[in-house]
Order: structure tokens, then sequence, then C-alpha cells
């Protein structure tokens, strides 16, 4: 219903999608009542990140080049698992904005509503995540401080490169976990295409709402993280109710 056409949508967006206060005002309102459900799913997540994170350092101790290459592909194959969870996140926050029940567990959703999916969804997130950290993680770890050697200066401009690459994967393939709960009979290769056509003329919007809530995280970091967790849910739900105004548009669009 939604790829016939998507491609030349961007003008119309614009023309007829909501402005960026309007979706966050949404996501405020459907947030309200639901902010515990949202916060422990936040924290939940958190702690199987933390848990994880230790297993893996204590199971492949990065103590000389080869262990070293064995946690980063370890970091990098659960990066990729991960995308259960994000899958998990994305159907939690729709049923905030769409006026659903909504529950914890909702997270773990993604592990038994089709995971192969959205496993694959997640790799091109979770490789341009890697071209990004690796080369910083090999500066810290490996290289000398005192000096900027050529292959310092060329570990930092594949790391500058890769922040660009992954940017542009997260606005392109942004729309595919949500689209994974609306369309779960399509392919991932699939959802990843339908993703890069809807945000055709979208992709500034979304970057907008991202730097909108630049002054509330830096309000979380210099209030010690503490309101951290109630600003996640918010952008959460927003990212939510900015899928819910683009697949809005383009079904209107389509009619």
């Amino acid at each position: 219903m939604i790829q016939t056409g998507l491609s030349q949508l961007g003008k119309e967006y614009m023309r007829q999608s909501q402005s960026i206060s309007m979706i966050k005002a949404v996501a405020r309102e459907r947030l309200v009542g639901r902010y515990g459900t949202t916060i422990g799913a936040t924290v939940l997540l958190m702690l199987i990140q933390i848990i994880i994170s230790d297993v893996i350092v204590l199971m492949v101790n990065p103590d000389n080049i080869i262990t070293y290459i064995v946690y980063l592909f370890t970091v990098l194959l659960v990066d990729i698992l991960f995308g259960v969870f994000s899958s998990g996140v994305a159907f939690l926050y729709m049923n905030v904005v769409y006026g659903q029940p909504v529950r914890t567990g909702d997270v773990f959703h993604g592990i038994t509503a089709h995971p192969d999916k959205a496993i694959v969804i997640q790799l091109p997130f979770a490789l341009a995540a890697a071209v990004q950290t690796i080369p910083i993680s090999i500066i810290r770890n490996f290289m000398p401080k005192s000096a900027i050697t050529p292959a310092y200066a060329g570990l930092l401009f594949v790391a500058l490169i890769g922040t660009v690459i992954s940017i542009a994967v997260k606005l392109v393939f942004s729309q595919s976990f949500y689209l994974l709960q609306d369309f779960p009979d399509k392919s991932a290769g699939e959802i990843l295409r339908i993703s890069a056509s809807l945000m055709k003329g979208n992709k500034w919007r979304l970057a907008k709402l991202y730097l909108s809530f630049i002054p509330l995280f830096i309000l979380g970091i210099v209030t010690l993280f503490i309101p951290m967790l109630w600003v996640d849910s918010y952008l959460e739900s927003s990212l939510a109710a900015f899928y819910q105004e683009c697949i809005v548009s383009a079904n209107r669009s389509e009619q």
C-alpha cells in the first residue's frame, strides 16, 4: 500500500507534515500516565546492556591484539543481536503513540516476533557504528598519547567518516523497526528500502527532531543525569510519533 510512489513524496511531505513541536506535543500527550512503564523499560534495557558488557569483558579480556580483535567481533555480534530489543522498543512506543495498552515487558516483543528480520535490519546500524567506534577504541588502547602520528591521524579520519556514515544510516533507515511492526510479512530488505523511500524529504526534519532534544540532554547532564530517563521516554515517544506522521502522510498521498 505504501511502496508505490514513495520516492515522489518529498515535497508533498513538506507541505502536509506536522511541525516538530506538534509531533513532540503528541508524544507528551500520549505519555501521560505511562512514564512509569516506559522508564521501567529503559532501566531494564540498561541493566541488560550492563550485564552483557560485563560478561563480554570477563569472557574475552582484551589484553592483547588477538583477544582485542575477538572482543571487537563479539561486541559487533552482540550489537547485531540487539536488534530484537530495538524492535521491542519500537513496538512499545508505537503502542504508546497509538493509545494501546503498554507494559515494561514489551521490550522483549522482538525476541518472539520476527527476530530474524530484526537482526537483519539491525545489521547496517551495527556496521556503521563499528566504523565509527573501532578507530577511536584502537587509538585509546594502542596508540601513544605523546604525539599524533600518521596512523593516529588516519584513524581519526576513519572515525570521522564513520560518524558521517552512522548518522546517514540512522536517518535513512530510522523507520525500519516501526515498519517491521506494521508490515511483519515484508522481508527485512523490503522494510529497509521502504524506510529509505519514506525518509526522502524527511531526513532533515528527523535531524531537527533530534537536535531539539539537545537542551534537555544538557539539562540532564548538569542535574546529575536524574532527568535522563524521562528525556529518553520523551525522545522515543517523539520518534514513534514522527513515524506515525510520516506513514499517515504517505497513505494520504497514495489515495
